[in-house]
């Protein structure tokens, strides 16, 4: 129970500053230890043994519940529903329900821990769903995308600009390459789809691969990216290990 109480205590007061999927993933994962230590049986067993032991687990379910509001309240723009369920189900006072105990004053009995079991695990089929939620929308930030429009290509959570007059090769390869993203494309049916075709012989030569380094090294200038497009003198196509 001590290395669990200093386990507890160490996490919970950074549990805020996490990023919410993985502050969620932490709290879950508490509370279903606070749900194990809460149950009779286990309970009982350590409590013939330490007097504190239903004390120490009602304070770290507090510290734990507090934690969870914080986190929640911080992330109030995709979990306001779940902060408002999560709070509907506080039952447990900030002040222990203490019962006569002649052998220990101040003593807390098994009604309250039942009490603890009963709300953690009311707490935890809210965090459960919005772990999944979270995780959703933070992938659908990471899909790669491209904005023709303004040019910006959205890749594993960051916004590149390609070209701020929307007027350049590497603007145009990636509006078509998107047009198929998982399509290996010749060079001259991308040049085709550029309304090349009447006048091929007058395209300077390797026209779409030199477009294609040209995105990567934009990429590369923003992040660690350098080979988001795979070109050669024939063939262009986006890297599928980023799509």
């Amino acid at each position: 129970m001590d290395s669990y109480r200093m386990k507890l205590k160490d996490y919970l007061k950074n549990i805020p500053d996490l990023d919410i999927e993985i502050g969620i993933e932490k709290l879950i994962e508490e509370g279903t230890i606070i749900a194990a230590h809460t149950d009779m049986a286990l309970a009982n067993q350590h409590g013939k043994i330490n007097l504190f032991y239903y004390h120490d687990v009602r304070k770290m379910y507090i510290k734990w519940r507090t934690a969870s509001r914080k986190l929640l309240e911080k992330n109030k723009e995709i979990a306001k529903e779940e902060e408002e369920i999560f709070l509907e189900t506080d039952s447990i006072s900030s002040r222990p329900l203490l019962i006569e105990n002649p052998d220990f004053p101040n003593a807390i009995g098994d009604q309250e821990l039942a009490n603890i079991n009963k709300e953690v695990r009311e707490k935890l089929k809210v965090l459960r769903p919005l772990r999944n939620k979270v995780s959703k929308e933070n992938l659908n930030k990471r899909k790669t995308s491209f904005d023709d429009v303004k040019s910006i290509l959205t890749l594993r959570g960051d916004d590149i600009l390609i070209s701020k007059s929307l007027n350049s090769d590497a603007h145009d390869l990636l509006r078509t390459l998107f047009k198929d993203r998982f399509r290996l494309w010749e060079n001259t049916d991308i040049l085709e789809d550029w309304q090349f075709s009447l006048n091929i012989k007058l395209v300077p030569k390797n026209k779409v691969y030199q477009a294609g380094k040209s995105v990567n090294r934009i990429i590369a200038g923003e992040t660690r990216i350098k080979d988001f497009i795979l070109t050669s003198t024939k063939t262009t196509s986006i890297n599928k290990g980023y799509l």
